[in-house]
């Protein structure tokens, strides 16, 4: 979900000297300009849409030839229009690998993170609470261009019927992210013409906890408003131009894992 020149760099070393057949570009630039995306609940998710880059990317690889670097950047660039971000470079290995989820007690998640939580409230009548996962972040700064493993963020698992599901993402509020995105996108959720949907996503903050939500099939725009309603979250106003999206000094990145 498009990386920038340093993503075309590690893919030059990596097709450096493969000889490939001629990639569909128009079709696959035609439907760039059209294609919307979203991201699974239950996939890498980033509050900050950190990940929904790295999936578009992806689903367009996964569904092509392999292609010189000058074509992977034209494509790249197409698609980081249409998200209207540049995304980091990807984390190390190490860093990924660090990001092991575990199912916590409120007590116990009480002890992982900083910052007072408030679980959530007014909740749709059939969910029913699942478990209480916590997660380390991934903290990507741009000042540093590096990587590190930051503070635990929480998910609140919920199941309702006719085999739905849907979690909410605690973390603490950080202002250096910027803004929260308008939309999250989903590599799961393919529309017609090719590319994932793209759904709103909600975020209010309690205190020093931020929450975030994203509107789907398992869970109503009204419904999650109740929640927020319930919880007397303050309703966080999402980037409403390409500066504000991009304007934060940290990006972080999130596994929400059910």
């Amino acid at each position: 979900m498009l990386t920038d020149a340093q993503l075309a760099n590690r893919l030059e070393t990596m097709l450096a000297g493969i000889e490939v057949p001629a990639p569909p570009v128009g079709r696959l630039l035609a439907q760039a300009s059209q294609r919307q995306v979203r991201l699974p609940s239950h996939a890498w998710t980033a509050a900050r849409i950190a990940v929904a880059a790295a999936i578009i990317v992806g689903a367009v690889f996964s569904a092509t030839p392999i292609v010189a670097p000058g074509i992977v950047q034209t494509v790249e660039a197409r698609l980081a229009r249409l998200l209207q971000w540049t995304p980091p470079p990807a984390a190390p290995r190490s860093v990924d690998s660090a990001m092991v989820s575990r199912a916590v007690s409120l007590r116990e998640a009480q002890t992982l993170v900083r910052f007072p939580i408030v679980p959530p409230a007014g909740l749709p009548h059939d969910a029913v609470f699942v478990k209480l996962v916590a997660t380390p972040t991934a903290v990507y700064s741009k000042p540093t261009h590096s990587w590190s493993i930051g503070a635990s963020s929480l998910t609140f698992w919920y199941r309702r019927t006719h085999s739905r599901e849907f979690g909410l993402l605690a973390d603490i509020f950080e202002p250096r992210t910027g803004p929260p995105p308008k939309y999250i996108f989903d590599a799961d959720e393919i529309g017609p013409n090719g590319l994932p949907k793209r759904h709103m996503n909600f975020a209010w903050r309690n205190g020093n906890q931020e929450m975030s939500i994203v509107q789907d099939a398992n869970i109503s725009a009204a419904e999650i408003e109740a929640i927020r309603i319930a919880m007397h979250g303050i309703l966080l106003r999402p980037s409403a131009t390409h500066a504000e999206l991009n304007s934060g000094s940290i990006v972080k990145k999130y596994r929400v894992s059910p």
